[in-house]
């Protein structure tokens, strides 16, 4: 009787132990996608900053037909890229650039991926309000067509008052936004079960653009 207890108490070690192991896998493997993704996704939020940045001290008026709305890659083949004096071109390019320059490098898919830059303008005593948006008709540009902006201008209203951004001010403002499908680099089916893949990504960056910034009137 003592011999199969002791059995019958190593057998159940035995499935605790798998259990166990299984439930520290998980948890693990978990753990491991999600700093895949996270550097991934600091790529791309330091993409749409340094490009929202580079954009601030730019003229949005700068527009070549060749990259309007949606540059070929030809644009992006050479340094500076064929369509140099484009402003929405050119900002696009600085994203490019720091998703292959940052480790890993990210390449987005023209098929499903996207850089939307919206250029907008609110004046002295309407700040809660845009008064304009650019570029015309649509009010954002889109890298590979595959994405409009995801902000309407009262999401714009709502971000700049978040951002303490009174009334009587003039001012003009860039909006990058990078969309990007992140597929999992494990590809685990007890993850894809519960997060999707590939899993959508969205991040953006506001900056001031002084040249969005209306004129006085004398």
């Amino acid at each position: 009787m003592a011999v199969r207890r002791v059995k019958r108490l190593r057998g159940q070690s035995l499935i605790e132990l798998v259990l166990l192991f299984s439930t520290l896998l998980i948890i693990f493997s978990g753990l491991v996608e999600f700093g895949f993704w996270m550097l991934e996704y600091s790529n791309l939020v330091v993409a749409a900053r340094n490009a929202a940045r580079f954009a601030l001290d730019d003229d949005y008026r700068f527009v070549e037909s060749a990259c309007t709305p949606a540059p070929s890659p030809a644009c992006f083949a050479g340094s500076p890229p064929p369509c140099a004096t484009d402003f929405y071109c050119k900002t696009a390019f600085i994203a490019l650039n720091t998703l292959q320059q940052n480790k890993p490098a990210v390449t987005l898919d023209d098929t499903t991926d996207d850089i939307v830059i919206s250029v907008f303008t609110f004046t002295e005593g309407a700040a809660s309000v845009v008064t304009s948006r650019h570029p015309a008709p649509t009010g954002y540009w889109s890298l590979y067509g595959n994405h409009a902006s995801a902000f309407s201008d009262a999401d714009i209203r709502d971000e700049l008052n978040n951002r303490g951004v009174t009334q009587h001010t003039s001012s003009g403002y860039v909006l990058v936004e990078i969309f990007y499908n992140y597929d999992h680099t494990l590809g685990l089916p007890w993850i894809t079960a519960f997060v999707p893949d590939p899993l959508p990504l969205h991040v953006y960056t506001f900056m001031p653009l002084f040249s969005a910034a209306p004129t006085p009137t004398p």
